[in-house]
């Protein structure tokens, strides 16, 4: 089954399985928060020097026009875990499977 993800810039998060993500939403107002690194794909693996980008795998709860209202694995630290976004920073692909 397709499930959605959002692009965003993938950093170490405090944990060695646990990543910072960033991203924006449809107003370019930054949010991130932390997750865990099964819910995150990166092109490459981030470092405390370097982030990459990555795809977060998200919820898509409405979709209108070229806007989406997502909700997040976890709560950002600038709001709450809905955030609308264009759909353009979407993808639909397979989910991760999960060990």
């Amino acid at each position: 089954m397709e499930s959605p993800w959002l692009r965003c810039k993938v950093s170490p998060g405090q944990f060695s399985e646990e990543y910072v993500v960033e991203a924006k939403d449809f107003q370019n107002n930054g949010f991130s928060l932390f997750v865990p690194d099964s819910l995150v794909e990166c092109d490459h693996e981030p470092t405390e020097d370097e982030s990459t980008e990555g795809w977060l795998q998200v919820k898509v709860l409405d979709q209108r026009d070229n806007l989406a209202l997502i909700h997040l694995p976890r709560t950002p630290f600038e709001n709450g875990p809905t955030v609308t976004v264009e759909r353009g920073q979407l993808n639909f692909r397979m989910a991760r499977e999960l060990a």
